[in-house]
């Protein structure tokens, strides 16, 4: 009996070690990422600055003015989780409450709801994520006078485009209608158009008249475009869209199964705890059993 409750034991404790294997190797994985909770990491950015406070990021370029704000929100509303990460950046001067532009974007992940602000030099892109009674939030801010940028999602009416043509003929109409969306300008035909990496097709940077520069990532897995609008610099345009899809694509949320993992083991304690019960009750009843032909055994002698 002894033996096989020891058994038991050990088959209790091999899923909690596997666990434990399991998040260290996850640990090794995330590479040149910053781990926010135990659940979410976001990637670092190559030549921005980052302050990690509690369950907060903030990536900054002092230089362009910009930053990129992500934090977790206890709440399940996710306009307040907007602004609650507007108010946490101190840099970011915003005297109005009212979106230029809001709505939804579906991801794998979940829907993400973003809201898009712009008051004098001011420009803020800002999407949220409700997941696990909490509310992820990453956010694009810039104060420079210099130039307006923009991040905004757009659903692209194409599914897996094979060749260069097929992205640009699915690029181009979305970064049209991301521009009417937020400035209500109609463009025509960019002025000329590249890849910023060029072994990547589904990178395009573009520029149109007024001083428009666009950087679009088709996300093929997702069949999303992430279209980057800058007015004025038009040097900095790809150098966004990377800095915000990296951390907007990039980032990892773990689910919290830790829920799970206790019932799972109640229910194996359970188990345990009824089959000791049974063994002990079958000892019992052995026992009596030997008892009784001990008995029959003294009487027939």
């Amino acid at each position: 009996m002894l033996k096989r409750t020891l058994l038991l034991l050990c088959v209790l404790l091999i899923p909690t070690l596997l666990i434990s294997a399991q998040d260290d190797a996850s640990d090794d994985d995330l590479g040149s990422y910053l781990r926010l909770n135990s659940n979410f990491s976001v990637p670092e950015i190559t030549g921005w600055d980052s302050t990690i406070e509690g369950e907060t990021v903030l990536f900054s370029r002092e230089d362009i003015d910009a930053q990129i704000y992500v934090r977790i929100v206890d709440t399940l509303d996710t306009d307040l989780a907007i602004e609650a990460a507007i108010a946490d950046v101190g840099a970011i001067t915003l005297e109005t409450s009212e979106p230029i532009l809001e709505g939804r974007i579906g991801r794998l992940d979940g829907t993400w709801n973003y809201r898009i602000f712009s008051d004098a030099d001011t420009n803020i892109s800002a999407y949220a994520l409700l997941q696990s009674n909490q509310v992820y939030v990453v956010l694009f801010a810039e104060e420079s006078p210099d130039y307006d940028a923009f991040h905004l999602a757009k659903r692209s009416t194409t599914n897996d485009p094979a060749t260069a043509e097929d992205i640009a003929n699915a690029v181009n109409p979305a970064v049209v209608e991301v521009v009417a969306d937020l400035t209500g300008e109609t463009i025509s035909d960019p002025l000329s158009s590249r890849n910023p990496v060029e072994s990547n097709a589904l990178w395009i940077e573009s520029s149109y008249d007024n001083d428009l520069t666009t950087a679009s990532y088709y996300y093929t897995r997702e069949n999303i475009i992430y279209v980057t609008v800058v007015e004025g610099n038009t040097d900095i345009a790809a150098e966004l869209s990377d800095a915000f899809d990296s951390v907007f694509l990039g980032f990892v949320i773990t689910p919290d199964n830790v829920e799970f993992l206790y019932l799972g083991l109640a229910f194996s304690v359970g188990i345990m705890l009824a089959l000791i019960g049974s063994m002990w009750l079958r000892h019992q009843n052995l026992k009596k059993d030997m008892q009784v032909l001990e008995q029959l055994e003294a009487d027939e002698a």
